[in-house]
């Protein structure tokens, strides 16, 4: 099954703020730098064991669903359907997205 296609038109322009952000900070770790634009993309593949190949500076959903994740800080959350729209940009720091209370099935992963 192919993964969702996401135009960048389809972006609403209150949901693309974080992309023209500066936080002011120093931070150099390219994992969790997150002083800039997305550069790249790709659609997550759900793990209970596994993180992220790369940590992400936001996410955008094809679907309403619950999305249990593990914030860059180590913090555990899940989101219930509904809290997070499907087709807006979600300024999130994510290092893993859980298979298990995942409902959602196509995710991407904005770094």
């Amino acid at each position: 099954m192919a993964g969702p296609v996401i135009q960048t038109s389809a972006i609403p322009q209150q949901s693309a703020w974080f992309l023209q952000r500066g936080s002011g900070t120093t931070n150099t770790d390219p994992q969790t730098q997150v002083d800039g634009p997305a550069m790249n993309a790709y659609v997550a593949v759900t793990s209970d064991t596994t993180a992220l190949p790369t940590n992400s500076i936001g996410i955008i959903m094809d679907a309403t669903g619950a999305m249990r994740a593990t914030l860059v800080g180590g913090t555990q959350v899940t989101f219930t359907s509904g809290m997070l729209a499907a087709g807006v940009v979600h300024p999130l720091c994510l290092s893993q997205i859980w298979a298990t209370g995942t409902g959602t099935q196509h995710i991407m992963v904005l770094y």
